[in-house]
């Protein structure tokens, strides 16, 4: 079975949460080489993403993986690391949901970037 033949609906955007402040939504790249489809079947909008730096990564070392329930499921695209990778070396309590989820498109998932109101 291929991601095409799957019988799952894409999910509609979800509005971000109001505590926090949030970043413009984020293309979660490079799906194709880890989302299997027991991934595709499980990923629901709303849940909870974690952003890994990835400072050795030879190719770019502000590199950040995607990670969702522990499962490497992508990273974010090269030209959204520089800051997002800044602010988690400084150690900013960034957080990430999923906004929006379609099993059977590329790229799949989109992500809101929180940061805390204080």
């Amino acid at each position: 079975m291929n991601a095409s033949s799957l019988s799952l609906a894409t999910q509609p955007p979800k509005d971000p949460p109001t505590d926090s402040y949030v970043f413009p939504p984020l293309i979660v790249a490079r799906t194709q080489h880890y989302l299997t489809i027991d991934l595709r079947r499980s990923i629901q909008v709303g849940d909870p993403i974690t952003l890994v730096p990835e400072p050795a990564n030879p190719t770019d070392p502000q590199s950040i993986r995607v990670h969702w329930q522990d499962q490497q499921i992508g990273y974010l695209c090269k030209d959204d690391n520089p800051l997002i990778f800044h602010l988690l070396r400084q150690g900013c309590p960034l957080t990430a949901v999923v906004a929006w989820f379609s099993p059977s498109t590329d790229p799949p998932i989109t992500i809101y970037i929180l940061l805390p109101k204080l």
